[in-house]
């Protein structure tokens, strides 16, 4: 099952600005004019945007002409609002990072406690099946646990029982696959210092990245070499905006929370703290959502139209449409490389990554234009800027290795290449709201998708329900949900199935019914 998205939000506002520790900004005129420039040329209909909730006339204005214009904090799944509000690392009790001469004997429970624990009696005979059957693309998902200690406790047992078993928490349940032990793996960079061991159950450190006028890999770049650790040990929930102030959750592995403290001093326009230790790295994907506050310049309107917009905006609320930042702000959207990845065309994917792009800066543009005349990879990776992550991994990978298109797409970090596709997912899906509101308008129609119990913030198949005749009363357009394709998604009943199948192939030449990749 494939995720989902809200087609509306609900009509609720909130003026609040979670506390966080401010930074200064500063973004020359020069470098302000280029960025409105690049977006002049951005049309909100080419990625699918163009519905509205209200018949309103609207009204001309300046959005993000500077980053403290858009501040941004993101909502983790509990639904708690991400801040920055602690920059010292203060180790709890039971504090993960231990010193060798201390007792590390650790509870790790009955194996036939898990019965209970998954309140599942066939829990065990489904685990020995899967590490028999040794089947890396099978899965056990447990029903979900409320109770984190219980969790933790699950996490601990099948690790100490399942050597080639590996579990992480998805909401509320466990995921459970077969990861086999060989002894070429790429293991990744170990940070710990000597005489320090990490519990096995909680390696990785989850801590809150404040950030201004830099994009998420940037940043994660700019820390992992003062970190002296791998881009691959970091990972996050989703990317926050350049031209913004953020506030994000992201998690390494088996990173020293105090090594982390000490780099706040060589961070520009950047800071690191409420520093934790957590059983798994983040995914992308696991928010429940961001919190905006956004500044408006120069706006150009009559008060009495100005209260109008406003008033609509607060009454119907605003389609849940994914923003241009999804796309990136170069003249190559993120959505481009995507498509080219989902449609096997790598020679095309790497080519739009590596290409001249309109508004860049000037070392930017030597490199790109050196690679295209001259295809030194050495060359040009002493030329692209630290900043250019996936330029800089392509190079790396072509001069070690020669030019290979697939390897050198996947020497980028994992998290960037799927940005690439979730851009490309959230085009198709922009569209197809689009679609979905013009064929409908506002109205909960029979075969749409609803989200059955909006106080669960996932939205899971065991979540939603196809509406019939007989329910339709029963819902409202906010309780409607579209997916984003993929393999095994269950799709409206209703013809956008076959609008989905339509807009793929004629904008990837991707067949809907053979959408799985590796």
């Amino acid at each position: 099952m494939g995720p989902l998205k809200k087609i509306k939000l609900e009509k609720s506002f909130s003026s609040e600005v979670e506390p966080q520790i401010p930074q200064s900004s500063d973004m020359s005129q020069e470098a302000e004019k280029a960025v409105h420039k690049q977006k002049k040329s951005l049309s909100y209909s080419n990625f699918g945007i163009s519905e509205f909730t209200s018949s309103t006339v609207g009204f001309n204005c300046i959005v993000k002409n500077r980053a403290e214009d858009f501040i941004v904090n993101e909502v983790d799944l509990l639904g708690n609002t991400v801040s920055l509000t602690e920059l010292t690392y203060k180790p709890a009790p039971d504090d993960n990072l231990k010193k060798q001469d201390r007792n590390l004997d650790v509870e790790t429970g009955n194996l036939d406690s898990l019965a209970s624990l998954l309140n599942d009696d066939s829990i065990i005979s489904r685990l020995k099946r899967l590490v028999e059957s040794a089947d890396q693309d099978e899965e056990i998902l447990t029903k979900p646990i409320l109770d984190k200690s219980a969790r933790t406790s699950v996490h601990k047992i099948i690790a100490a029982h399942f050597d080639v078993l590996e579990s992480k928490t998805e909401a509320d349940s466990i995921s459970i696959r077969y990861v086999p032990k060989t002894g070429n793996k790429r293991k990744r960079r170990d940070n710990r210092i000597q005489g320090e061991k990490f519990d096995p159950n909680l390696e990785y450190c989850l801590f809150h990245l404040y950030k201004e006028n830099k994009d998420t890999m940037e940043a994660l770049g700019i820390i992992g070499r003062l970190m002296k650790a791998d881009s691959k040990a970091f990972s996050f929930a989703g990317t926050k905006d350049k031209r913004a102030i953020t506030v994000q959750q992201v998690t390494g592995y088996r990173l020293r929370p105090e090594k982390l403290q000490s780099i706040n001093g060589d961070l520009r326009g950047m800071k690191v703290g409420n520093f934790r230790f957590v059983s798994n790295g983040l995914n992308l994907g696991s928010l429940a959502g961001n919190r905006f506050c956004l500044t408006l310049r120069d706006v150009q309107s009559s008060e009495e139209n100005l209260n109008e917009s406003l008033e609509a905006l607060k009454t119907h609320g605003f389609i849940n449409y994914y923003g241009l930042q999804r796309f990136g702000t170069r003249s190559v959207s993120t959505h481009e490389v995507g498509q080219a990845i989902l449609a096997e065309d790598y020679s095309l994917a790497v080519d739009l990554i590596l290409k001249p792009k309109e508004n860049e800066r000037e070392d930017f543009v030597a490199a790109r234009k050196h690679w295209q005349e001259h295809h030194d990879p050495a060359e040009a990776l002493n030329l692209f800027p630290k900043s250019c992550v996936a330029e800089r991994s392509i190079m790396s990978e072509f001069s070690r290795n020669g030019v290979n298109n697939v390897a050198g797409l996947n020497a980028i970090p994992r998290n960037l290449r799927l940005i690439y596709v979730h851009a490309y997912q959230s085009f198709v899906w922009n569209h197809m709201v689009s679609k979905r509101i013009k064929d409908y308008g506002l109205s909960v129609v029979v075969g749409d998708l609803i989200q059955i119990d909006k106080d669960l913030e996932e939205i899971t198949e065991k979540n939603i329900k196809i509406v019939t005749e007989e329910e339709i009363q029963n819902y409202k357009i906010e309780d409607v949900v579209l997916p984003l394709h993929g393999h095994s998604v269950l799709y409206p009943t209703n013809g956008l199935k076959d609008n989905y199948r339509k807009f793929l192939f004629e904008n990837g030449g991707l067949d809907i019914d053979n959408l799985k990749r590796q």
